[in-house]
């Protein structure tokens, strides 16, 4: 008789390794426990990296925005040219133009303008506009766990991004019960959001964990109940560092003279600044007044391709900076105020690795994000899938 079994895996946002290691996070029942190196970026490539096996340059995930002017988010540039100075800084304005936005290119993704002054949305464009958990949720040739999934009449049950992690446990729950899905996937986003907030060592870490200790147990118990067996993979895709300080690269570059949109192009993330070169000679200025920043350095070819992330046509940037650890950008196109907890650093920095832990011993210990891909395949019964 075949064995019917679930492979639940559960996706805890930001839990890297030197904070997993120091706990007893369900020590009973997760029998190995590992680092797993990230890839670099500021965060958005690190699930798709999982769900499709592929590195950054291949999946083409890797931060929210791209200096696009080509195909921006917004093209009446007049309009915006109109709106006060302090009127675009309104929360409640920011959030009713993101919703119009949503609408018009019908997104299904996580798609947010977070700190994106609102005179540049002519010459921007948003690479998070589908939801990765749903089929074709990654545009191209790399199709993730759900397309191959739903290609072999796989049943299976995933989170929803709109819903709280309470809602989202209670409906993965619910599909258990039911012993249809041979596949479960579960993101619980809500430790990022609280070390981004207080920190490494924030008020209510390990009240957080244990209540995911909670909530974990019972999602096994459910399973057992249904099933013979119950894979469970926990994981991450990037740690969280303590920022210690913060430089305003934004009032740098901009005391060079160079014009934003005529002569270059520029989107800065939270530890992460991208430059698009439109003139002659304009590389030359940039890279001098980077070379002046004591915070963080260039980041060079040899290192993009060994991380993934030397992208066809440059599509994130032909000049990338990367902060120290430690260190934030601010005011940045994501945040508009230094937190206490940041990720995005470079790949090999210890805040930076991830964690892996499951209550099976695998063949084969994953060592990168790419890799525990084909182990959740195996696990589940997925057959390894080309491109779409």
């Amino acid at each position: 008789m075949t064995e019917k079994a679930l492979t639940l895996c559960v996706h805890i946002e930001a839990l890297g390794w030197e904070a997993a290691r120091r706990s007893s996070f369900l020590d009973d029942v997760l029998v190995h426990k590992s680092h797993l190196g990230t890839v670099f970026g500021p965060g958005t490539g690190g699930e798709p990296t999982v769900l499709t096996g592929r590195l950054p340059r291949d999946h083409g995930c890797f931060a929210t925005f791209i200096f696009d002017p080509v195909h921006p988010l917004f093209r009446f540039r007049l309009l915006l040219r109109l709106l006060p100075g302090s009127f675009g800084s309104k929360k409640a304005v920011r959030e009713k133009i993101t919703r119009l936005l949503r609408l018009q290119f019908r997104c299904t993704g996580r798609f947010d303008l977070h700190n994106l002054p609102l005179p540049l949305l002519h010459l921007m464009d948003s690479t998070e506009r589908h939801d990765i958990y749903r089929r074709s949720g990654i545009p191209g040739d790399c199709p993730t766990l759900f397309d191959l999934l739903a290609a072999q009449g796989l049943p299976c049950a995933r989170s929803d991004w709109r819903r709280g992690e309470t809602d989202n446990i209670a409906a993965i729950a619910r599909e258990i019960a039911t012993g249809q899905p041979v596949f479960a996937y579960l993101s619980l986003p809500g430790l990022d959001a609280l070390l981004h907030a207080g920190g490494t060592k924030a008020a209510g870490l390990a009240e957080k964990l244990a209540w995911y200790e909670e909530q974990l147990r019972e999602l096994c118990r459910v399973a057992n109940s249904r099933y013979d067996a119950t894979r469970l993979f926990v994981f991450s895709t990037f740690g969280m560092t303590d920022v210690s300080g913060h430089c305003d690269l934004m009032a740098r570059i901009e005391a060079t003279g160079l014009k934003f949109g005529t002569d270059y192009g520029a989107v800065y993330d939270s530890t992460l600044a991208r430059f698009w070169i439109l003139r002659a000679g304009v590389q030359e200025r940039i890279r001098q007044a980077l070379a002046a920043e004591p915070h963080g350095r260039i980041v060079t070819d040899v290192e993009l391709e060994a991380w993934g992330a030397d992208f066809p046509e440059r599509r994130y940037g032909e000049l990338f900076f990367l902060l120290n650890p430690g260190i934030m950008l601010c005011p940045s196109h994501m945040e508009a105020a230094p937190l206490a907890g940041m990720h995005g650093y470079a790949p090999q920095h210890a805040g930076s690795v991830a964690t892996f832990m499951t209550n099976v011993k695998p063949a084969k210990t994953p060592r990168r994000l790419e890799e525990l891909h084909g182990l959740i395949l195996e696990a589940a019964g997925v057959k390894p899938g080309g491109p779409r």
